[in-house]
């Protein structure tokens, strides 16, 4: 009688849970039909505008504040150390301009999603749960464990692509805009003549500009049993065996045929007896954090842990006064993060992640509450 009863209930168990799996599958299938039609009205808005008066609903302005956008644009000019020497030129739109510019990157990005391939993980916004992910552990996955990784940078990215070269691609497909609002779109996104390094669509532009380059060499790639993936500018190509000079010249025509230059002090091929490392992730073996990465985050811990959370706040941000409570909760945010990034790359089962979270959870939480700002 015992047994006829714990059986039945086993069975009443994995009905439930059959059901509620069924349930579940059934609700993320229908937020994702909603988050789709949504983001399909959203972008048939943007594909949809004709007149210039279109464009101001759209965006929420005012015609005669199109009009000084597009005539006296203002952006800030300066530059940045590069992380290897040099500087970048950063050019910031004004508050206004950036605004607009935010509102036209999200349309933007929405109409990316329809034509991204997929061996792009670049800028890409993630509009649903399920969604394909795109993020540099995503693009740095497929070429683990592979014999040769040969990485490419394009030099001077976004200033290399025109203010011309934007409007064609406005006026053709999936954008199709007329003439007149391709021009009007066209100086609201770039500055000099060119995408400008600082405006938020320019990443999302830049995608577009290398949808020919994407796609000649994904079939270039698989004929020749290669897995290639670009980030931004940065272009990897994996292999089980070595780049030869003919196929890595070959490379270089499809870059340079699609209006971009190589920069050939970061032309790199490295073999498995060496450190591969693809958008700053090794691949040797297994995808991992840089070993520094890990360093930077135990030091940060240990600080934390030893001289408390003010010597730690001054100590990273390297404060000549005391730490704001701004200051703390942005390195507390930071290294939270940092951990989260390894946990991320690592897997959240693996034990040096979780090390580093327990020990940032006893450090700054007491009773489920952070307690350190």
């Amino acid at each position: 009688m015992t047994d006829n009863s714990t059986l039945r209930d086993k069975a009443i168990h994995a009905s439930v849970l059959k059901s509620l799996k069924r349930d579940s599958q059934q609700k993320r299938k229908q937020q994702r039909l909603m988050y789709l039609n949504q983001h399909r009205k959203l972008k048939e808005k943007l594909l949809q505008v004709n007149k210039a008066s279109e464009l101001c609903l759209l965006l929420k302005m005012e015609y005669l504040q199109l009009q000084n956008l597009i005539n006296f644009p203002k952006y800030s000019e300066y530059s940045i150390p590069k992380k290897r020497g040099g500087r970048r030129q950063i050019d910031a739109p004004s508050e206004e301009l950036l605004l607009v510019q935010k509102r036209l990157n999200r349309y933007f990005q929405l109409v990316y999603l329809g034509v991204r391939p997929p061996n792009v993980h670049g800028f890409i916004l993630q509009v649903e749960q399920d969604a394909t992910k795109a993020n540099i552990v995503e693009n740095a996955k497929v070429h683990v464990g592979k014999k040769a990784v040969l990485t490419v940078d394009l030099e001077n990215f976004f200033t290399t692509i025109s203010a011309k070269r934007i409007k064609d691609i406005l006026m053709s497909p999936p954008f199709q805009c007329n003439e007149h609002i391709a021009t009007v779109l066209g100086l609201l996104t770039t500055y000099k003549g060119r995408l400008p390094q600082g405006a938020p669509t320019s990443p999302v532009l830049s995608n577009f500009a290398c949808l020919s380059l994407d796609g000649a060499l994904r079939i270039w790639a698989e004929s020749n049993a290669v897995n290639y993936t670009r980030y931004a500018d940065d272009l990897t190509f994996s292999s089980d065996s070595l780049f030869t000079d003919e196929q890595q010249e070959e490379i270089r025509s499809f870059i340079v045929a699609a209006g971009f230059t190589v920069n050939e002090k970061k032309l790199r091929q490295r073999t498995k007896n060496r450190k591969q490392t693809v958008t700053g992730l090794t691949v040797n073996s297994r995808l991992n954090v840089d070993r520094r990465y890990l360093k930077k985050v135990r030091a940060m811990l240990h600080d934390l842990g030893v001289n408390g959370i003010e010597a730690a706040t001054v100590n990273h941000f390297k404060l000549e006064g005391a730490a704001t409570s701004e200051h703390r909760k942005t390195f507390v945010n930071r290294l939270e993060g940092s951990i989260g990034f390894i946990g991320q790359v690592r897997g959240k089962l693996d034990l040096k992640y979780r090390e580093l979270l327990a020990e940032f959870n006893r450090l700054c939480f007491s009773e489920g509450e952070m307690y350190i700002y």
